[in-house]
C-alpha cells in the first residue's frame, strides 16, 4: 500500500468532493474513473480505446503524457512512412520539413523548438543533415515529441505515431500502446 501526502489546503479541497462513509481509496478510484471517462470523451490528454492488450491510448497533441521509456512503432510524417522510426529520426523528418518554411535558423527554431545550428556540428550529440545544411542535436523523447508535434501543428502537417512505453519503472503507462496524431493538409 502506497501513502499519499497532500497539503491541508488540497486536503479541504477533497473533503468538499467526498461522500459520506466513503474511504479515500474510493473516492480517489471515482475521480478517477470520472477523468478516465471525460478523457475518452475528449481525447485529452489520455484517453483508452477500448481494453485488453491490443487497445491503444489516444494522446492529445496539445497535452503530451510523459514520453519517458517509451519506444517508437510505427510513424507517418505527411503522408509517407518512416522506416525504423524512433523519435530523433522523426525530428530529423520534421526539421526537414520545417526547413523549406524557414529563412533562418532563428525561424526555423520558431517552427520546431528542438537545438539547431547552421552548418556541420558533429559534437554535443549534434547530427548534420547536409541536404539542408543544418544540424540538430539528439533530445530525449518528450524534448523530441514536443518539437515534432510543435512544427506539425504550426505547418499543418500529418502525424500518425504508435508508440509503446517499455515495462519499466518511471514509465507512465508501463507495457501500453499509444498514438499521437495530428490532420495535416
Amino acid at each position: 500500500m502506497k501513502e499519499i501526502r497532500v497539503e491541508d489546503s488540497t486536503f479541504k479541497r477533497l473533503e468538499n468532493h467526498a461522500r459520506l462513509f466513503e474511504t479515500e481509496d474510493a473516492f480517489i478510484n471515482r475521480i478517477l474513473n470520472e477523468l478516465e471517462r471525460k478523457s475518452q470523451q475528449t481525447g485529452s490528454p489520455v484517453a483508452t480505446n477500448g481494453s485488453g492488450p491490443d487497445s491503444e491510448r489516444r494522446i492529445n497533441p496539445h497535452r503530451l503524457p510523459d514520453l519517458t521509456h517509451t519506444k517508437v512503432l510505427d510513424a507517418i510524417v505527411s503522408g509517407e512512412m518512416v522506416e525504423r522510426p524512433n523519435w530523433n529520426l522523426l525530428l530529423k523528418r520534421i526539421v526537414r520539413l520545417a526547413k523549406g518554411h524557414a529563412k533562418t535558423i532563428e525561424d526555423l527554431y520558431r517552427l520546431c523548438p528542438a537545438n539547431m545550428v547552421d552548418g556541420r556540428k558533429v559534437s554535443e550529440g549534434y547530427h548534420y543533415l547536409s541536404d539542408i545544411d543544418v544540424s540538430v542535436q539528439g533530445l530525449p523523447a518528450n524534448a523530441a515529441a514536443l518539437a515534432i508535434v510543435t512544427a506539425a501543428l504550426k505547418l499543418d502537417i500529418g502525424l500518425d505515431i504508435g508508440f509503446r512505453w517499455r515495462d519499466k519503472e518511471g514509465a507512465e503507462h508501463p507495457g501500453e500502446r499509444a498514438r499521437i496524431q495530428t490532420s495535416g493538409k
